[in-house]
């Protein structure tokens, strides 16, 4: 049973690279098929009633998270034994639903179409709950800037922690990390200093230090200003709000490319090695 799991485990992360790049074109061409954007030229649907759930403590999330994985590689392993393309198909519709970029897009554009159509008080309510606390009381400005500065702080949540824990053991890790990822984002404020847990801290630390450095790549990329504060104009914020998501994506791309990059050259490394 040992030299089995060995063997999967080999194989698996042989394909990594064609892992990742499969479940990241399907995680986008989900996207791009329901996003509720002005590139599309379609307006928002709005929910009633959205709340965020109630806190969970991070041990309780990181026990669920493990279990996940571990219900996820057992599955994964089942499958290898029919067809290891069996496999690798499954975690890569795993790995695409943990890649939940889409919901930074959507926030961001349904605040946009909202405060452009003069709806202010709708926008602060769907504000109040990305963010997990009441801004009704900031000015346009501040709404637009506050969207932005949380979209980029979710980012390591919901694109490059599952990403680089994709590229590292597949969809079972890409689970783990994303469980621990998005149930602290959902249980506390998450531009908020106050120090996390330490369960939380392992996935957190370099996820976020990865998102920051793509985030970076992607502004050089696209010549986009990463600003904290709003410039001028609520037009102008608008504007620049539509080009945050632009600006999202790429980071995230710029991510799968690298974690391909990463795993080919480790190969090549290792093929070099043994011979």
């Amino acid at each position: 049973m040992a030299e089995l799991f060995i063997e999967f485990l080999g194989v698996s992360w042989r394909y990594l690279p064609w892992l990742i790049l499969t479940s990241f074109v399907l995680a986008y061409l989900s996207q791009i098929a329901g996003l509720k954007s002005g590139w599309l030229i379609r307006r928002p649907k709005l929910r009633k009633g959205k709340k965020r759930p109630p806190s969970a403590k991070p041990g309780i999330v990181l026990l669920i998270g493990f279990l996940l994985a571990l219900v996820t590689l057992a599955l994964a392993f089942a499958a290898y034994h029919v067809n290891i393309w069996l496999s690798l198909a499954f975690q890569a519709v795993i790995g695409a639903l943990l890649l939940d970029t889409r919901d930074l897009f959507d926030i961001g554009d349904k605040i946009a179409y909202l405060m452009g159509s003069k709806k202010m008080q709708p926008a602060g309510v769907l504000l109040s709950r990305f963010v997990g606390r009441n801004s009704m009381k900031l000015n346009g400005h501040e709404m637009i800037g506050l969207t932005m500065n949380t979209s980029k702080a979710a980012l390591a949540a919901a694109s490059v922690g599952p990403l680089f824990a994709l590229m590292i053991g597949g969809a079972p890790l890409g689970v783990l990390v994303k469980a621990v990822l998005a149930g602290d984002w959902k249980r506390r404020d998450p531009l908020a200093a106050a120090e996390k847990n330490a369960a939380v801290r392992i996935f957190f630390g370099p996820s976020n230090g990865l998102a920051g450095l793509m985030l970076r790549v992607s502004a050089a990329v696209m010549g986009f200003v990463l600003r904290k504060t709003p410039v001028s104009g609520v037009r102008y914020m608008l504007s620049d709000l539509e080009r945050n998501n632009r600006h999202l994506l790429i980071a995230s791309v710029i991510t799968m490319i690298v974690c391909i990059d990463i795993l080919l050259l480790i190969r090549l490394v290792l093929g070099l090695v043994a011979a």
